[in-house]
């Protein structure tokens, strides 16, 4: 009986000590995974982000809150398909899990672009060309802020039957969806509608902005991205000092802290902002769903439109100051 007895004493202790074990295999392995650091390459459209430090600024926020590590990639020159092309099949074969990319204004990039999204998880963010369909994007809805801005420059009185509208953007950023948005409400009979490719080089950039400017009868100036308005922004608020009358209104889409600051000082009239800190988080957390094989759909950040009056509104505060809301 008392060998019985010690029998099954051991038994349960070898039981226990088993059950202990698998316990403690099961929470190391449990800890493990929690502390794997997910490497995700960030492929740039241009030489850096400057113009989009809010953007990645949320993009290093989701690395941080998300246990990744983020590494961007940037190009030579700005919107080279053909260097972002190499830079992402490097990417997708030499060791990252998930690649972001803000895809080169050309259609050639579509489908390398997909062979890449058929080997590791690939999020596309704000894509100017079209074809990305089955590929998790995210983005804003660049033909419904042209309207609204549209319909902004409108009610401030600034469209009459003969006026005129000069779009302006940095080189390889035309973004069609945009100047569909504004032309589709703008584009009335008698409206003139015309466009220029400001020159890389910021010197030059900075007068082909003055001399848009300054052309006579000259009424409204639309930028179509951050960099282009910071420029014709600049530009206005030069001239106002030096004591130059300058009559064209200023609108334009994107944000960064030299745009607000033209905004707060009278040299932009409104500004279409895109919640770009949310674009980037989203982006990064996209990408880590796709490691785990969680599904992933599209997803469309908002957006605002904000002028001097409005612009300390929540709403519109949250988006053109992130770094005072993150």
């Amino acid at each position: 009986m008392n060998r019985k007895k010690a029998l099954v004493f051991l038994l349960l202790i070898g039981l226990l000590c088993t059950a202990f074990f698998v316990y403690s295999k099961l929470r190391w392995t449990a800890k493990a995974k929690s502390n794997e650091v997910y490497e995700i390459s960030v492929v740039c459209r241009g030489k850096d982000m400057e113009d989009r430090a809010s953007l990645k600024a949320g993009i290093n926020q989701a690395a941080d809150d998300l246990s990744a590590e983020v590494n961007y990639i940037t190009l030579s020159k700005e919107n080279d398909a053909a260097q972002q092309i190499s830079a992402m099949k490097r990417e997708a074969g030499s060791g990252a899990n998930a690649i972001l990319i803000f895809p080169a204004d050309s259609e050639s990039v579509v489908e390398p672009v997909r062979q890449a999204a058929g080997k590791i998880p690939v999020v596309v963010l704000q894509p100017y060309v079209q074809g990305f369909s089955g590929i998790c994007t995210v983005s804003c809805d660049e033909f419904r802020l042209g309207e609204s801005l549209a319909r902004k420059i409108i009610s401030d009185g600034n469209a009459g039957h003969s006026a005129d509208f000069h779009i302006i953007y940095q080189a390889h950023q035309s973004n069609p969806q945009l100047i569909k948005g504004l032309a589709g409400v703008l584009g009335k009979p008698g409206v003139v509608i015309s466009e220029t490719e400001l020159p890389d080089d910021r010197d030059k950039a900075y007068d082909t902005a003055k001399s848009i400017l300054m052309q006579k009868g000259r009424g409204n100036v639309i930028a179509l991205d951050s960099g282009s308005l910071e420029t014709v922004g600049k530009v206005k608020s030069d001239l106002v000092q030096s004591g130059v009358a300058v009559p064209a209104k200023i609108y334009g889409a994107g944000r960064t802290d030299a745009v607000v600051s033209l905004l707060e000082n009278n040299a932009v009239e409104a500004v279409g902002a895109e919640d770009e800190y949310s674009l980037g988080y989203l982006g990064v957390k996209m990408a880590i769903d796709g490691i785990h094989k969680k599904s992933t759909k599209n997803i469309n950040v908002n957006y605002v439109i904000a002028d001097k009056t409005n612009m300390y509104k929540p709403q519109n505060e949250y988006i053109l100051f992130p770094f005072l809301n993150h």
